[in-house]
């Protein structure tokens, strides 16, 4: 399967077009992770980050495509990001991130412009590659995306907030969808749980975002706001529930349109995934 610049990452033929969210991003089966699929490179994600921008720069001398990888920018427990050199994307970065989660939400997105391409909270990605390296049993992968400002420390709380809803109504989701499984097998009836968690999950995430509104309200933040619970809302509409969203996994890009700063989703690396299912049925 070719990406968006022709080059071949054969590991990538999950993410077909039009497929289901919920089972493109799936986690890989234990035993494939640690087999002969990954490499067993060990070494920290810096190292890991290091040696990686080498490996890009090298195959795309062999392999002749535009993408080089520049000096680090900065290095989290699981992911380092670079800057990143491309005549069509002059302001973008490179990240490497010890494991495949984010990478395989990139390359659905990258795949399905016409799911995603109206959600403006995520990151603008533009290709992702896999390395030869890893971290630990965890392969390392690169992300080649959308360069994105830091937020001013003093809009993080605000942001954070927004983190912190989203983590709750996951979880008092999951707690609803067990408690009506319960009761269901109690009475005799038969509920299928991705629909009952589903229907929890878009009651939840609706109701805790929507009581945020007084945070925002007539503030400078409250028409991103709104437009970041859409998206989220969009999102859990197909099955992912973006995860860690604290203060420093937020950024911002400024809109050439308008000159705004536009809040964004920095770090998607952590999210969850349920079958969106639509109705429960009972038997």
């Amino acid at each position: 399967m070719l990406n968006r610049y022709g080059l071949v990452d054969p590991d990538m033929t999950p993410f077909m077009e039009g497929e289901p969210t919920h089972q493109v991003l799936k986690d890989l089966p234990r035993h494939q992770e640690l087999g002969d699929y990954f490499s067993t490179n060990h070494g920290s994600i810096r190292r890991a980050g290091e040696d990686g921008a080498k490996e890009l720069n090298q195959r795309a001398e062999e392999e002749g495509h535009p993408l080089r990888v520049g000096k680090m920018l900065g290095c989290g427990g699981f992911g380092c990001v670079h800057k990143a050199h491309h005549p069509d994307h002059p302001n973008s970065v490179v990240k490497f991130e010890g494991g495949h989660k984010e990478a395989r939400l990139a390359q659905h997105v990258i795949d399905n412009p016409d799911r995603f391409g109206d959600i403006k909270s995520l990151p603008q990605y533009h290709s992702t590659h896999k390395t030869t390296l890893g971290h630990g049993s965890r392969p390392v992968w690169a992300i080649h995306r959308e360069n994105l400002e830091d937020l001013p420390e003093e809009h993080q709380g605000h942001w954070a907030s927004v983190g912190h809803a989203v983590s709750t109504a996951y979880h008092t989701a999951r707690y609803k969808r067990d408690e009506d499984m319960k009761l269901a097998e109690k009475h005799g009836h038969t509920l299928d749980p991705d629909s009952v968690l589903h229907s929890h999950m878009r009651e939840q995430i609706s109701d805790k975002l929507d009581n945020l509104h007084k945070r925002f309200a007539r503030t400078e933040h409250e028409e991103q706001f709104h437009r970041v619970r859409r998206d989220i809302k969009k999102l859990v509409g197909h099955g992912v529930v973006p995860c860690d969203l604290n203060g420093d996994n937020w950024g911002r890009r400024k809109n050439k349109e308008t000159g705004k700063h536009e809040v964004v989703m920095r770090d998607v690396g952590c999210y969850k995934i349920h079958n969106p299912k639509k109705r429960a049925s009972n038997a």
